[in-house]
């Protein structure tokens, strides 16, 4: 009886945010997330995304697969590229036009498997999913479609064909106003 009142006690102090926890920030939610989702052509050179990140922005893509067959799953390769050198190599292969200032990391979506019109949707999809996720993480992004996909692939040293490139950075208009 008395470990049950006690028990219940300790979930509420948590649940308020009890002494030795960090303040919780509110959950974003999808109309916030989506009047901030805006495509972005101009990004801060200055800040770099790093691996970690990228690497949360994947795992939204890679969730729109999950609960299907380990094949339906996974149709799409993914490879983040956050390293200057890498990234340089993938803008010189993208429209001399689609952006200001390119950003320092890009994520390569692959198709991994036959495709097939369920595969673009699942594609848009992801990648609907991996810009929410970018500006959840207070980032901005932009999905580019007019590139040189073999010159990609041979640059990043893909295994798979490239179908989508996803821009990820933070707005040099964003760098400005911080």
């Amino acid at each position: 009886m008395a470990d049950d009142y006690l028990g219940r006690k300790m979930e509420d102090h948590l649940s308020r945010g009890g002494a030795g926890t960090a303040p919780r920030r509110p959950a974003a939610t999808l109309k916030t997330l989506l009047a901030k989702n805006r495509e972005c052509r101009d990004y801060d050179p200055a800040f770099a995304v790093g691996d970690d990140r990228l690497r949360r922005i994947i795992a939204a893509g890679e969730a729109v697969g999950a609960g299907r067959s380990a094949a339906e799953a996974s149709r799409f390769s993914f490879h983040a590229v956050s390293e200057r050198d890498e990234a340089a190599k993938v803008a010189r292969h993208i429209a001399r036009d689609t952006f200001a200032t390119p950003p320092e990391a890009f994520i390569a979506v692959c198709g991994a498997a036959e495709e097939s019109r369920s595969t673009y949707i699942d594609l848009g999809a992801a990648a609907q999913s991996m810009l929410l996720q970018a500006v959840e993480m207070g980032l901005n992004g932009m999905r580019i479609e007019n590139f040189d996909r073999e010159a990609v692939a041979a640059a990043l040293d893909l295994e798979y064909e490239p179908l989508l490139i996803l821009a990820v950075g933070r707005s040099a208009e964003r760098a400005a106003t911080a």
